[in-house]
């Protein structure tokens, strides 16, 4: 579905559309021969901290040679552990995740880097890191996205979390999504607008049912959700993408996306963008902490 055009610069667009015009990333949005890959983004919750505090007493064994079924006891005789303390878990082809009693430990399993051999198995000892396998990425681009169409008994943030989540995080929602059931209008952060589609499908699962008696059958109702997105300048310094936090806990009404940034090609209906005047202009200025803008309230 089209935006509609006039949208005013001094309202967040909760009443009307974003005016359709190009996004300007032509190179992005016109890529052809090419798919881009799906992503989901996590937020960096409460949890995600403490596992990664916990994987602090953990290194990454490899093995070279031998068999992988004696990698405990191989560890517990060379560094005398007790063997039950520890534990071995799979991380990939020939790898595994060893967990340590403590952290302590984990500079002798090391083993001043050097590879653990023994006559029947010879072993790569390496810290383990939140860095494995991961590439490093940002959003950039900070825009606003107005969402028509959301039932009323499925109106709240993680329906839209739903709906975003392979395009954008969500950084605020505006105050008037409280208090309204027509459009759930929210701020994100994004790094290619003009892959957000325009129009998407919500799909909720009506109460359990049984057909005929006997074999139960999954019904659902599809909703449209029509979507208008608008730029919005960047609250931080130009050229500052938002960084996540490390340890900043469960940070409700947050969420973090990540859009793939190399320039391939947009879904076939991919909504426009304007630039919009700065959302402090419109919201009023807002505390930030590392960079963020502090949590809105989730609505009711």
């Amino acid at each position: 579905m089209p935006a509609a055009a006039g949208a005013p610069a001094s309202s967040l667009g909760a009443d009307s559309p974003a005016p359709e015009v190009s996004s300007g990333n032509e190179s992005a949005d016109t890529a052809e021969g090419q798919s881009r890959v799906p992503r989901r983004i996590l937020d960096r919750s409460a949890l995600i901290s403490q596992r990664q505090d916990g994987l602090a007493r953990a290194v990454v064994i490899s093995v070279i040679a031998g068999d992988p079924g004696s990698i405990l006891g191989c560890v517990a005789s060379r560094f005398e552990i007790e063997e039950a303390s520890l534990s071995l878990l799979h991380f990939g082809p020939e790898q595994f995740l060893l967990i340590l009693p403590g952290v302590e430990l984990v500079e002798r399993v090391l083993n001043d880097r050097r590879p653990i051999i023994t006559l029947s198995l010879r072993l790569h000892v390496m810290r383990w890191t939140r860095f494995l396998h991961a590439t490093a990425a940002s959003l950039p681009v900070a825009v606003e996205i107005n969402l028509r169409g959301i039932p009323a008994h499925a109106w709240e943030l993680a329906t839209v979390a739903q709906l975003l989540n392979d395009h954008c995080w969500i950084s605020e929602i505006h105050p008037t999504t409280l208090d309204r059931r027509d459009v759930f209008t929210v701020i994100t952060w994004c790094s290619h607008p003009g892959l957000i589609p325009q129009v998407l499908e919500l799909e909720i699962l009506e109460p359990l049912l049984a057909a005929g008696g006997s074999r139960p059958v999954r019904r659902t109702l599809v909703y449209p959700i029509s979507v208008s997105v608008a730029l919005v300048e960047q609250p931080m310094g130009a050229g500052d993408p938002p960084v996540p936090p490390e340890a900043e806990g469960d940070r409700r009404g947050r969420r973090w996306w990540r859009q793939d940034r190399s320039p391939h090609a947009p879904p076939a209906r991919a909504a426009s963008v304007e630039p919009r005047a700065s959302v402090h202009a419109r919201l009023g200025p807002l505390p930030v902490v590392r960079g963020h803008v502090v949590d809105a309230p989730s609505p009711a």
